[in-house]
């Protein structure tokens, strides 16, 4: 499925050295392909051993289909 247009350009904003601050826009904007009244969640997981201070990161998020019992 390919990204919406409006999240697309938020992500075509990013400049070629980017801080941490320049992503959290254009992931704001992916998170709301998926609305909060829908059957995802979408989950940071959490990496043991990882460090908040680290200059270089990978983002990584989880998208869970709450499926009826």
């Amino acid at each position: 499925m390919p990204l919406p247009a409006s999240v697309s350009r938020q992500f075509a904003k990013i400049p070629a050295n980017p801080s941490e601050a320049e992503f959290r826009g254009p992931y704001n904007k992916l998170l709301t392909i998926f609305p909060s009244d829908s059957r995802y969640t979408v989950i940071p997981p959490y990496v043991p051993g990882g460090s908040r201070d680290a200059a270089d990161f990978i983002v990584r998020f989880e998208v869970v289909l709450d499926e009826p019992n």
